[in-house]
C-alpha cells in the first residue's frame, strides 16, 4: 500500500472526536465581478468563498486512486453506503481519537508519521487508517464534487437568470446521480460509477442556502439593469 503525495496547500482545521470543520480564512478566492456594484453584496458574497479553502486535510493527490488508501475497498464502503452526513460521522467518531494526534505528526514530517505508525498496536494503527481513509474520501468530495459547484454558483445563477431559468443546484446534482448512476470521471480510479454522498452538515446546509438566495438576488439585479440597458440604447437607436 502506497499513499498520494502530500499537498502543499493550507490544510483546514480538525477538533478532536469531530467530523474536521472545513472552513479557513486563508482561501484563494474566485473574484466575481458585478456590473451593479453592490459592495455591500460583494463583501457578503466573499466572505461566503473565503470560508471554503480549496485544499484537503490528508492533501492527498487528486484525484485520488486505490493507492492512495490505506484499504480502498473500506473507502469505496464509505463513498457508496456511508453517504449521508449522520452515517459518515457516526462512522469517523469511531476512530478520529486515535487519528487527530496522529495526524499532527503526519503534517510535521509526513514520511516519520507513516513509519511510527507500523509501531502502533494493531488496534490503534487501525483506527488511525480507518480514519485516514474517511477523511481522504472526504477531501475528494468536498474538493472535486462539492467545493466547484459552491464556487460557482453564482456565476451559473447569473447565467440561470439571464436565460429565464432556474439555476442548478447541489440537490439536483445529487438526485442526478441517484437517478442517472452518472460516473464522476474524475474519481475513476477511486470509485466507479455510482450516486454521489450528500456529506453536508445542518449548518453547511444553512450557510448555502444563506450563499444561494444572495447569488440569485444579485443575478436578478444585474439581469434587470442589463435589459433596462438595452432598452434604454434601442430606444436611442430609435430617435
Amino acid at each position: 500500500m502506497s499513499i498520494g503525495s502530500c499537498s502543499t496547500s493550507p490544510s483546514r482545521s480538525t477538533k478532536s472526536s469531530v467530523r474536521p470543520t472545513y472552513f479557513s480564512s486563508g482561501a484563494q478566492v474566485k473574484q466575481f465581478v458585478y456590473k451593479s456594484g453592490l459592495l455591500s453584496t460583494m463583501i457578503f458574497l466573499l466572505f461566503f468563498y473565503s470560508s471554503f479553502a480549496k485544499a484537503g486535510v490528508i492533501g492527498g493527490s487528486l484525484p485520488a486512486t486505490s493507492k492512495d488508501f490505506f484499504d480502498p475497498e473500506y473507502a469505496r464502503h464509505v463513498w457508496f453506503n456511508l453517504n449521508t452526513w449522520e452515517a459518515e460521522e457516526k462512522e469517523w467518531e469511531k476512530y478520529s481519537k486515535d487519528f487527530d494526534p496522529w495526524l499532527k505528526k503526519f503534517r510535521d514530517n509526513r514520511r516519520n508519521a507513516l513509519k511510527e505508525l507500523k509501531t502502533y498496536p494493531e488496534a490503534k494503527r487501525r483506527n488511525i487508517e480507518r480514519a485516514y481513509d474517511i477523511q481522504l474520501a472526504y477531501d475528494q468530495w468536498f474538493d472535486r464534487i462539492y467545493y466547484p459547484w459552491y464556487n460557482g454558483f453564482p456565476a451559473n445563477a447569473r447565467k440561470a437568470a439571464s436565460e429565464s431559468r432556474a439555476a442548478r443546484t447541489f440537490d439536483d446534482n445529487l438526485a442526478s446521480s441517484r437517478k442517472q448512476g452518472s460516473c464522476a470521471s474524475i474519481f475513476r480510479l477511486f470509485v466507479e460509477c455510482g450516486p454521489i454522498p450528500d456529506w453536508r452538515s445542518e449548518k453547511w446546509r444553512a450557510k448555502e442556502q444563506e450563499m444561494m438566495r444572495v447569488a440569485l438576488d444579485e443575478a436578478q439585479k444585474i439581469v434587470k439593469k442589463e435589459k433596462e440597458m438595452m432598452r434604454a440604447i434601442l430606444e436611442n437607436q430609435k430617435k
